[in-house]
């Protein structure tokens, strides 16, 4: 699945002369500098430079590009995985970025099936972005919300892209068709909007103009997509026995669903837009949070901290600030910068019963959901949903053609455990529908006028689109 082009191996001291203004030092990871655990690398005009990282860094040398790559417009490296992309926006990915420079195989195939189709290019519109990739090498597992740590398997490669007023999170995986469908849904049901994205390993990390800052493990495979190469399942009783193993192998149910966003501690100080996440050893719940700004007393540098941690520090540069300048209060200001509700409202009702869904979002999980049967109190429940394989290219959002969802609907413990005390009609419902715990699997077949929902037990459902 891999092909490989003619390299150009240019030796730096015989060819090129090493440009004066290259970084002495990269903090932050950005299109024209980066950096890996190895390397550092540096674009300058149409040459990529690298040079080993660390206080021990060697001198700058010319990283070899594929031939057909002649004028890389910008960079990006997480781990193994380098991208360039030239001025057509497409996309050359280099493997082995931990290697030496021999071993990188560059390739430009791009998307399903299988990593084999001829490539993808990115819009300019979508220029705020940020490659992560999940590593067997680094990472090698990412963390459960119930503590357990999963295998990653090959690796998951993203690039997460800010679109519009960065209110979405577009995400392109070179497993998935290439289209722009596939999204993360952000805080506050998909309505912060974001002035800057970093990414690492599958993290995400956000801030507003406001210095509001949220994190996030989140990708296809996560999330609950990938059944082809992983099971999962919302059930305890699947994947208990993984609290007990140091990696949980592919073959045990990975639990879902998926955490939520963590909102971070604000920062006392003057910050800017320029931020970045880098990994700090294996797992997800391992990485370093950077961003640029002065402390108290006026010093530039950069303020760093664990992602599970409290409390941020703050390291001096005294290089002058290079991003935009953030309102920086020290109150949560998260919901000044709230994008309009995209939510849709699903109904469905016959003699008997009512179902409602109030707040659908197809990218955010869960939504609300009620059942009302006559006569009897409203029974609320989860509406729990994620995407699955797909091989054809689709535009973004619901249409008229329907897509296949999966997901469940999960009932309250409590109300699971004394359902013997509610009307007979509800105590019926939960009995035939929670029979293996408090989620009950279902699929969805989505469009912009209907949600089609089945279950095992008595769901079978036709909600339709209401204003």
């Amino acid at each position: 699945m891999r092909f490989s082009f003619f390299i150009i191996a240019l030796s730096c001291a015989s060819i090129f002369a090493q440009p004066k203004d290259l970084p002495d030092k990269i903090i932050f990871k950005e299109k024209p500098s980066t950096y890996n655990s190895i390397y550092d690398f540096a674009l300058d005009g149409r040459t990529v430079w690298l040079r080993k990282r660390g206080p021990e860094a060697g001198p700058w040398t010319v990283c070899p590009l594929p031939k057909r790559l002649s004028c890389p417009r910008e960079i990006h490296v997480d781990s193994d995985i380098f991208i360039a992309l030239d001025s057509t926006g497409a996309i050359y990915t280099m493997f082995n970025a931990l290697a030496d420079p021999d071993k990188f195989n560059w390739t430009k195939h791009w998307g399903a099936p299988f990593r084999m189709a001829k490539g993808m290019a990115i819009p300019a519109e979508y220029e705020k972005r940020a490659l992560s990739f999940l590593s067997p090498v680094e990472d090698q597992y990412y963390h459960a919300f119930t503590g357990g740590r999963y295998d990653v398997g090959m690796g998951v490669t993203n690039i997460y892209m800010l679109t519009g007023n960065g209110q979405h999170i577009i995400y392109l995986d070179p497993w998935l068709p290439n289209d722009f469908s596939y999204e993360v849904g952000g805080p506050f049901k998909g309505r912060f909007i974001a002035t800057a994205i970093s990414a690492t390993g599958s993290t995400i990390f956000l801030i507003n103009t406001y210095g509001d800052m949220y994190t996030r493990p989140c990708d296809f495979d996560m999330v609950g997509g990938d059944d082809f190469f992983f099971n999962y399942s919302y059930h305890p009783a699947d994947y208990k026995i993984a609290d007990t193993l140091h990696v949980v192998p592919r073959k045990i149910p990975r639990p879902l669903p998926l955490e939520d966003w963590t909102h971070q501690p604000k920062i006392n100080g003057t910050i800017t837009d320029r931020i970045t996440i880098v990994k700090s050893g294996p797992g997800t719940a391992r990485r370093t949070l950077l961003v640029e700004g002065m402390n108290m007393e006026a010093k530039a540098g950069y303020f760093s901290k664990e992602m599970l941690g409290d409390t941020w520090s703050f390291t001096e540069t005294s290089c002058p600030l290079k991003g935009t300048p953030l309102q920086n209060p020290p109150e949560d200001c998260s919901h000044l910068t709230l994008g309009p509700d995209e939510s849709l409202r699903f109904e469905y009702h016959d003699a008997d019963m009512r179902v409602t869904i109030p707040d659908f979002v197809l990218h955010v999980s869960p939504a609300s959901l009620t059942i009302a049967f006559t006569g009897c109190r409203e029974l609320p429940l989860l509406f729990h949903t994620h995407e699955t394989i797909r091989q054809m290219k689709r535009e973004s959002g619901l249409s008229d053609k329907p897509l296949e969802l999966k997901g469940a609907i999960e009932i309250a413990p409590d109300l699971l455990v004394n359902r013997n005390a509610l009307e007979p009609k509800v105590r019926d419902f939960i009995k035939n529908n929670f029979k293996k715990s408090n989620f009950a699997d279902i699929t969805v077949k989505a469009t912009a006028q209907q949600l089609k929902i089945s279950g095992q037990g008595t769901i079978a459902w036709r909600l339709q689109a209401k204003p």
